[in-house]
């Protein structure tokens, strides 16, 4: 039944996340083209910014969109069809709340991720950092006596880690947002961005205060160190798990339709 809701969802979001898409490779590639085009056949400065100049501001705008416009998607959709009308429908179906939630987080997740990475490699082509220059920064970094111990696999593992957690939270945070907001009588929207902003708030005092003992505490020893890293990356994954467990639980005993 899972795999059921992810291959609705993935019809339902693909059309709007590919023309996303579509449009910010064509942006990337336009400005790549037409910069190798006019650099062949002239060196003259302005020349070149009146071709590629509006496709840089197209990129300005495009770029920020593609990274932000899935989560604010996800976040429609997931209040759209749990918290607002079709959520009657979506809640008779005879599958586990927990389905429901966690179909709607894993097609949300890769569309952002996907769009992250589009706009990562839009970003690289624009500013012409190019794939070779940064080998070869790599090679020069490893030449000069950069080696790969054990510690520092240990550091790079948690680090991804880290980022991989903190991106699944920025989905799932924003669904048990909606589900906070929609117990509410009236303004459920606001009251799903005031859980928000709370949210966010502590969990900006956590984050400082993690940094602030990774610091003092992590740099006078590489034990105390990769301890703090354990726990922040531990930390940053049962965050996303309680998000989750805490949606579920709202909308199975909680559940306020309007």
């Amino acid at each position: 039944m899972l795999a059921k809701l992810l291959k609705t969802e993935f019809s339902a979001t693909a059309r709007v996340h590919l023309i996303l898409i579509a449009a910010s490779l064509g942006l990337t590639l336009f400005t790549s083209l037409s910069m190798l085009a006019v650099g062949a056949f002239s060196d003259n400065m302005a020349t070149l910014m009146l071709v590629t100049g509006p496709a840089y501001l197209l990129s300005s705008i495009i770029m920020p969109v593609t990274l932000s416009f899935p989560i604010l998607h996800a976040a429609w959709r997931f209040y759209k069809n749990l918290a607002g009308d079709e959520g009657y429908l979506m809640h008779m179906l005879p599958v586990p709340t927990g389905f429901l939630v966690l179909s709607k987080a894993i097609v949300a997740c890769l569309w952002t991720l996907a769009s992250s990475v589009i706009g990562l490699v839009g970003y690289f082509v624009n500013v012409e950092v190019s794939i070779g220059d940064m080998l070869r920064e790599l090679s020069d970094l490893f030449g000069a006596g950069f080696a790969i111990t054990p510690d520092i696999v240990f550091i790079v593992v948690n680090v991804i880690l880290i980022l991989i957690f903190s991106f699944i939270f920025s989905i799932v945070s924003v669904y048990l947002c909606i589900a906070i907001g929609q117990m509410w009588t009236a303004h459920r929207i606001l009251g799903s961005i005031i859980a928000y902003f709370a949210l966010s708030f502590i969990l900006n005092i956590v984050v400082s205060i993690g940094l602030i003992l990774l610091i003092v505490i992590g740099f006078g020893s590489l034990t105390a160190f990769n301890i703090l890293l354990v726990l922040l990356t531990l930390l940053t994954a049962g965050s996303c798990v309680v998000c989750y467990l805490l949606t579920v639980r709202i909308f199975r005993n909680r559940l306020n339709l309007q």
